[in-house]
């Protein structure tokens, strides 16, 4: 994000117009790649492996207008063998499937009329995720603590970003951006314990999140009709 505040900076006292993604009406694109935090799960211990890369994983489309872009963008997170400690490094390791989608309704506004031009803006949507996995003791060290664990996690995001787009020809733009995913949730938690009993419980829980999207996107856009 410093390295796209300085460009920013630098960028906002050139003058002169070049070719812009501005010069045409709309814009299709497809997400190249992500790279940023995931949501958080059960009492997941956060480190530097929180964050995750995607790669071909949505698509976005604009109607532009002038210096502004309207935008929608979906997204998709898919990790089937996605690992975390809960509670504590020593406490319980948790492996399984992670599922995410993200759709976005928003605008952009770009600085400047330039090849190269700086842009920020906000996004509103709705996430949704699912996780299924087997947790394991490490208390114990035997299968009596372990369990399968069933997680449903939905809510609303708020997405401010910033960013930087290039478009060598009217015809194709390449954009990239960095973000916050400020995020509130309602989560269902199902745990399904391997004792004699086949115990169940359930507990329902609601929370922010603040997450680091150092790459919100990166991608490749098909500009096309007369602005």
């Amino acid at each position: 994000m410093r390295i796209i505040l300085f460009v920013f900076i630098l960028l906002y006292s050139l003058q002169g117009v070049a070719q812009s993604q501005s010069e045409s009406n709309y814009s299709f694109g497809l997400n190249v790649i992500s790279y940023g935090e995931v949501s958080k799960l059960l009492n997941e211990v956060r480190s530097a492996e929180s964050y995750k890369s995607s790669k071909l994983n949505g698509f976005i489309a604009k109607f532009n207008d002038n210096q502004m872009s309207y935008r929608l963008i979906a997204s998709r997170y898919f990790n089937k063998d996605y690992n975390f400690y809960n509670d504590c490094r020593e406490c319980e390791y948790i492996r399984g499937k992670y599922t995410s989608y993200e759709i976005k309704l928003g605008f952009e506004k770009n600085i400047l009329y330039a090849k190269l031009q700086p842009f920020y803006g906000f996004d509103l949507g709705y996430k949704s995720i699912t996780f299924n996995g087997q947790a394991t003791d490490f208390k114990t060290n035997n299968t009596i603590g372990n369990y399968q664990t069933e997680i449903q996690k939905k809510g609303s995001l708020f997405y401010p970003f910033i960013g930087l787009k290039y478009s060598p020809i009217n015809q194709i733009t390449f954009s990239i951006e960095s973000g916050y995913n400020i995020f509130w949730s309602f989560e269902k938690q199902i745990k399904r314990y391997n004792d004699v009993d086949k115990t169940i419980t359930k507990q329902n829980q609601t929370q922010w999140e603040f997450l680091n999207q150092p790459i919100g996107f990166f991608t490749i856009q098909y500009n096309f009709g007369a602005n």
